[in-house]
């Protein structure tokens, strides 16, 4: 993950292109151009956030970039608002490409900077993109852009099970399988992540304990 506070960066000599907003009639040439940066297509992904971007157009920037009338890259970034608690206001830079024959002449940057003007406009104080580590292009892009690495760690596995065999656990009787939340007893990782932790579907009668737990955690009251 990479992070990149708001304020205008000055770059060399950039082609003489023009920015645009995006519209639905770009749908077919950003997927077109993103192919000839992605080893798959993302087809679905765009139309995704299009059709997201038409509900909600104030959580969105879409800017296009055009060598006269020919859309030759496009910049796709989302607000965030709020997550995991946090108060300030922060986009991710979704997507972002350039035709293989206008890189390196200073349209990403251009691109960058249209997002950036707007996001500054909406009061959004950072920008953040994750992006492939092997991807050298990229963070080389990135890099001279502004963006640092940001202080935060992300952990991913596979769904599948774990393979390793859970321990003999003592025998319950039937009173003790109701877990008490507010034992720190109950914090088995162990046999939570084996499934052995009772859960079910939340229901409006757990909208009081959901707030509770998220006040305590984020400091604030988001019941509204």
């Amino acid at each position: 993950m990479a992070i990149l506070q708001t304020e205008q960066t000055k770059y060399g000599e950039t082609t003489p292109l023009s920015t645009r907003p995006l519209s639905s009639l770009d749908l077919e040439t950003v997927i077109a151009l993103d192919a000839t940066n992605s080893p798959q297509s993302r087809r679905g992904f765009f139309e995704s956030r299009l059709k997201a971007a038409t509900d909600t157009p104030q959580e969105y920037v879409y800017v296009g970039i055009c060598e006269g009338e020919t859309l030759v890259g496009f910049a796709m970034a989302r607000l965030l608002h709020g997550e995991f608690g946090q108060a300030n206001a922060r986009a991710s830079l979704d997507a972002i490409g350039v035709a293989h024959g206008l890189q390196n002449h200073g349209a990403g940057h251009q691109l960058l900077a249209a997002v950036k003007q707007i996001l500054t406009h909406k009061g959004v104080s950072a920008l953040e993109t994750q992006v492939d580590w092997a991807d050298r292009t990229l963070l080389g892009f990135l890099g001279n852009s502004g963006f640092k690495l940001a202080p935060r760690i992300i952990l991913r596995r596979q769904t599948d099970p774990l393979e390793t065999a859970a321990p003999d656990l003592p025998p319950q009787d039937a009173d003790s399988l109701e877990v008490d939340h507010s034992s720190p007893d109950g914090d088995d990782f162990t046999a939570l992540s084996r499934d052995l932790i009772p859960v079910r579907s939340m229901t409006k009668a757990d909208l009081g304990a959901i707030i509770r737990i998220d006040g305590k955690h984020s400091g604030q009251d988001r019941s509204a």
